[in-house]
């Protein structure tokens, strides 16, 4: 399989940047299907032309031009500020901080909805040292109080592309801002990267649900959605069952265990994808 190219969970993928456009010759020799080590893909996705005029089912929340607070509404400054008062955001070196960083990681996820298992400790290590490469600028917030590190989010420098991989915070300081703070601060950060025709992405469009996160940062600090174009190329098998259980999407929608969570952000991108006719290969 071409390196442009990777497997994760059931998928190919491709490697290049949302602005980029695929190398589609795997595609069209059917390479794309040949993986190491016995693994099995079912379909392999991409996408197209971003930042299309129209509106597709398909879109990246990107942040390409000047923040102005002055512009916004007198709440929504108002919000910004206090998030400014109450914490200090600095660029960090990760590995200095491995023991804060765990803390809020782990304090992250009990404000999640459901239940979700932290990572383990050592595991997590590798991610933290991951951070401490050069491409990688990474943010921490702390109270200005008490000195606490209550938030982080790492961005990487990818040229023009430059995504938000995460950003964690702890439920208790959300009241006072750490979100706000830490979304300006990067805002500020890359002010002349976008100001040069760089873009801030917080990723894409969720499949299973939309994030709240997305349309707090379309409201208060001007993301916008970046249409795009929704490829899938699936195995014939796949594409067969794929028909045939498009009419009983809502109804598996509406199931909880894992594999129907599968199936359903399967349909649910089949909903999304670009309707040009795509040669399907064997």
């Amino acid at each position: 399989m071409s390196q442009d190219w990777y497997y994760y969970n059931h998928s190919i993928l491709s490697r290049t940047y949302p602005h980029q456009e695929p190398d589609l010759s795997p595609i069209n020799d059917g390479s794309i299907w040949k993986i190491e080590g016995g693994r099995r893909a079912l379909l392999a996705r991409w996408t197209t032309d971003f930042d299309c005029k129209e509106e597709t089912g398909f879109w990246y929340i990107i942040k390409d031009d000047e923040f102005d607070i002055n512009a916004l509404k007198a709440k929504r400054r108002y919000e910004i500020n206090k998030g400014n008062k109450n914490f200090e955001v600095r660029v960090v070196v990760p590995s200095e901080y491995s023991e804060e960083i765990y803390k809020v990681y782990t304090e992250s996820l009990k404000g999640y909805s459901t239940t979700i298992k932290p990572m383990d400790k050592r595991k997590f290590e590798t991610i933290i040292m991951a951070w401490s490469k050069k491409e990688c600028i990474f943010f921490a917030a702390f109270c200005k109080q008490t000195g606490e590190m209550c938030g982080y989010a790492d961005v990487w420098d990818r040229e023009r592309y430059l995504p938000i991989s995460s950003l964690k915070t702890k439920p208790h300081s959300e009241r006072n801002g750490v979100n706000f703070a830490l979304v300006y601060a990067i805002i500020q950060h890359f002010a002349s990267r976008l100001a040069e025709g760089c873009y801030l992405c917080d990723g894409a469009r969720n499949v299973l649900h939309q994030t709240n996160f997305q349309d707090f940062l379309i409201k208060y600090f001007g993301f916008r959605k970046a249409y795009c174009h929704l490829n899938i190329l699936y195995k014939p098998f796949m594409r067969f069952a794929v028909k045939v259980l498009m009419p009983l999407k809502k109804l598996i929608g509406k199931l909880k265990n894992e594999k129907a969570k599968m199936v359903y952000s399967i349909l649910q991108m089949e909903s999304w994808k670009y309707k040009k006719k795509v040669k399907e290969q064997k």
